[in-house]
């Protein structure tokens, strides 16, 4: 696929003040609140806390991060600290306008507090449903959704006693193949849906005595959508099994080279392209089955009963959005060509149609075994609302904390309400939510910006504050930004939007799974993959960067699947688990002096239970991040209301690093996590190549290197003085540029190479001929004229009427020469010389190649 036509709120990364004794023990649990004099300074007061109930004294107490904070319901307000002790772990404390002072149960019990003093219908009913009731004459009927208290743990803990031969991490398998994931993960949605039709039974009779009528029973969640008078509303809220109810909501499309700006060109066989992965798009039409998409759209399903395609005229949303994952155009190939397309639509856009319960029936079928069985769940729609309304946060909350479903949304654009709120589902905590850059239709990365431009249109980025999710105010959505502008799929649809970021993100997740299917019920391992490879960042409009506007970076396929491996390998891996009840999780990596390393770690809210204060969405669970270097130097990520934490740092020196999972709280029975890692080299190492030190072309080694173009000449060399060769150059120029496979043989003396398949590849995109008739001579140097005319014709580079050196007249590359001078990547060999027979080197091929990709 090929791209066709505020400033930061959050410190994310702060190191102590002092250095740390790191010896990982428990955390000790925060004693009773204590009071100290009100006007005593936040920090100071709560390192005095720390002392007189853990021991040590404040000195030994660090401050690593704060906030202010907002009781949901109450509006009551808290300061909160988290703290860095003298044993490494991190302590949390919250202080309210009082002065008394207390860990995560201060703040628990003043949410409490404030909810038992409401009733039923204030503390149960989001704004939205409160305003209508309001509003609405006592007979009028309004759309209600419904949720319910249920406990589906017996009917899950039963499957995993039928299966002793699988390995189990709590409630989820570790499996090898798709196959068996999908049979088990059936079992296990089936268990949960009969703890769900339990609960709605009882609700229906519930709802009809009130009056009303069950208009549509979810099967993937303890969900029901009903019709009700207005005024019996309140008493359907003092139902005991009634966990929390909501106005249903209207929905919106989030639509008004992208493929090689996430690197997901370097792709070479099957198994990482998303080869056989279930990928459902959810939108009100369905999936066209034609041209660029034809045979890759397995199954359609819409929830009117009859599949509903766009009219003519129409722009053509779900093709679009599908094609940037599955689409077969050599040119305008989707980031996994190999996944295939489940389509699920509500029948057609009309205000009958596109409410909550259309749209979340169609994403129940899209994930049910019976229907279409789907790995991941793809909704590039929002929410027709920028009030907070909740279904869709916690449905798509719960069908990846319940079924383990990788969901991808759309932040939003600021065109469809002119507001930069994040839309819902992008604001749900397990939802992986994806935001928009702009990459200048160039492959190269240092000109991509955030596609931002005020008063006008551009990615959604804000998030609501003084809400139960965001009660700190450091929530933060989009997790990841892709390309959103201009971006051209399948069939020739080309626009502008999140839409279609949001599928070229989960386009690469496709290729996650594809190749480690356990991560087909791993969404947490997902999500920890694509942040930690997403060390890319876009710039916002003065040049800075700026985690509101694009999450954590811009994701890299190449990376992402290069630490898609078992262990510390030398890009980096991943560890998935589950605590038991220790509050610590750590993993040991090696890191050289140099390296950029980078960090993710990522965990689900809960989503079952019986609290009307959580509203059966709660994130009990507050991990932090830290990384001790090498020689004892503490780096880590601290924030409150996010499922997500990342650390990005360069390696001071070599050794081992020691990553820190601690939890303060932690949820009661422990929490499924997942960390990754990635290791880039950076300007002081040299990858896994032991003869490029000294070598003046090391950078561009490395960055051809990084890009995935070379793996040297033998593990650890790159062997940069010896000449390339041409066998050697169509490899090159194939990995920079991704080009198709073709099953001509268009050369004769290329038999049995292992460059062969790449020489066809180059023949087949015109850039090159050969050295004669059914000939490539592929063990011949490459001369500096010859490169001209590959790197022309491979990057398509215009021509220039500039005659840029003397000593190339008559030389049949002399124009190509001219034009590759224009476009500066050569300034030649000396002033006004470019010395054509002269052969390249490996290091000078480096060269040439780092600078046509950032043209």
């Amino acid at each position: 696929m090929q791209r066709g036509d505020g400033s930061g709120r959050r410190p994310r990364q702060r190191a102590p003040t002092a250095a740390v004794a790191l010896v990982l023990v428990l955390a000790a649990t925060l004693g009773e609140p204590s009071v100290v004099d009100a006007t005593t300074p936040d920090a100071w007061a709560a390192a005095q806390h720390l002392a007189e109930t853990e021991g040590g004294t404040p000195d030994e107490y660090h401050l690593v991060y704060q906030r202010p904070t907002t009781l949901p319901g109450s509006g009551a307000q808290l300061w909160a600290g988290k703290f860095v002790g003298p044993d490494g772990d991190v302590r949390t404390v919250y202080r309210d306008a009082s002065g008394a002072l207390g860990g995560p149960e201060l703040l628990d019990a003043g949410s409490r507090a404030s909810a038992a003093a409401m009733p039923a219908f204030d503390r149960k009913a989001d704004f939205a449903l409160r305003r209508a009731v309001a509003a609405a004459p006592g007979q009028e009927s309004l759309p209600v959704a419904v949720w319910l208290a249920t406990d589906a743990s017996s009917g899950v803990q039963a499957v995993v006693a039928r299966h002793p031969e699988l390995t189990w991490i709590g409630d989820r398998p570790l499996v090898d193949d798709l196959a068996t994931v999908r049979t088990i993960r059936a079992e296990l949605w089936q268990a949960r849906h009969d703890a769900y039709a339990s609960v709605q039974s009882k609700a229906q009779v519930q709802v009809e005595a009130l009056g009303g009528t069950l208009a549509y029973a979810s099967t993937s969640a303890p969900l029901v959508f009903v019709d009700l008078a207005a005024g019996r509303v309140a008493e359907l809220a003092d139902e005991k099994g009634v966990t929390s109810i909501g106005l249903e909501q209207a929905w919106e499309p989030t639509m008004t080279t992208a493929g090689r700006t996430v690197q997901a060109d370097w792709t070479s066989g099957s198994g990482d392209q998303g080869t056989g992965v279930r990928y459902a798009v959810v939108e009100y039409h369905n999936v066209r089955n034609s041209g660029d998409l034809a045979g890759k759209v397995v199954s359609s399903h819409s929830t009117s009963g009859t599949l509903a395609y766009t009219g003519t005229g129409a722009f053509d949303h779900p093709t679009w959005v599908a094609g940037a994952v599955a689409g077969k155009n050599a040119t305008y190939r989707g980031v996994a060509p190999g996944a295939l397309i489940i389509s699920s639509g509500t029948g057609g856009y009309t205000p009958s149609l596109t409410y909550d319960r259309a749209v979340i029936a169609a994403a129940d079928w899209a994930i049910s075994p019976g229907g279409g069985d789907a790995d991941i769940v793809n909704t590039s729609l929002v929410q027709d609302t920028a009030t907070g309304a909740e279904e869709a946060r916690r449905y798509f909350d719960s069908i990846v904390a319940e079924d383990g479903r990788l969901a991808v949304s759309a932040a939003g654009n600021y065109v469809n309400f002119s507001s930069w709120t994040v839309g819902s589902p992008g604001r749900s905590w397990n939802v992986l939510t994806v935001g928009g850059t702009d990459d200048r239709g160039t492959a190269a990365l240092d000109d991509d910006g955030i596609w931002y431009v005020p008063g006008s249109n551009g990615s959604s980025y804000v998030d609501p504050s003084g809400t139960a999710w965001n009660a700190h105010g450091d929530f933060n959505k989009p997790n990841l930004s892709a390309p959103a502008v201009s971006v051209r799929t399948a069939n020739g649809l080309a626009a502008s939007g999140t839409s279609v970021a949001t599928p070229i993100v989960g386009g690469i997740a496709a290729q996650l799974i594809a190749r480690a299917p356990a991560l087909a019920i791993w969404p947490e391992a997902v999500r920890a993959l694509l942040m930690a490879g997403a060390f890319q960042h876009a710039h916002m409009p003065d040049g800075s960067r700026n985690a509101d506007h694009e999450g954590v970076g811009v994701p890299s396929a190449l990376w992402s699947n290069r630490i898609l491996g078992s262990g510390d390998g030398q890009y980096g891996g991943y560890q998935i688990g589950a605590t038991d009840g220790s509050p610590t999780v750590q993993q040991q990596i090696s890191v050289q002096a140099g390296e950029l390393v980078r960090v993710a770690a990522s965990w689900n809210s809960h989503t079952s239970g019986s609290s009307d204060l959580t509203k059966s969405d709660a994130l009990l669970t507050d991990f932090d991040l830290q990384v001790v270097q090498p020689g004892g130097k503490l780096v880590g990520s601290y924030t409150f209301d996010n499922n997500y934490e990342v650390v990005e740092f360069t390696a001071a020196s070599s050794g081992t690093a020691t990553i820190r999972l601690p939890a303060d709280p932690l949820a009661a029975g422990g929490e499924r996590y997942a960390l990754a890692w990635s290791k880039i080299p950076g300007i002081s190492a040299s990858g896994p190549f032991t003869d490029i030190n000294s070598s003046s072309f090391r950078n561009d080694i490395l960055f051809i290197y990084s890009r995935g173009v070379t793996a040297g000449c033998t593990a650890t060399t790159y062997c940069p003085d010896a000449n390339v060769s041409r066998d050697q150059m169509a490899s090159f120029l194939v990995r920079a540029l991704n080009l198709p496979a073709t099953s001509t043989d268009y050369f004769d003396d290329d038999n049995g190479s292992i460059h062969e398949g790449n020489i066809n590849r180059l023949a087949a995109a015109g850039v090159t001929v050969g050295c004669a008739v059914r000939r490539y001579c592929p063990k011949d140097p490459v001369n500096r004229d010859q490169m001209a005319s590959f790197l022309v014709r491979a990057f398509h580079l215009p021509a220039s009427s500039i005659d840029a050196f003397t000593d190339d007249n008559g030389n049949q590359h002399e124009n190509n020469i001219n034009a590759l001078a224009a476009s500066g990547i050569t300034g030649g060999c000396a002033p006004g010389k470019y010395c054509p027979q002269i052969a390249v080197t490996r290091g000078q091929m480096a060269a040439f190649l780092h600078r046509a990709i950032l043209n």
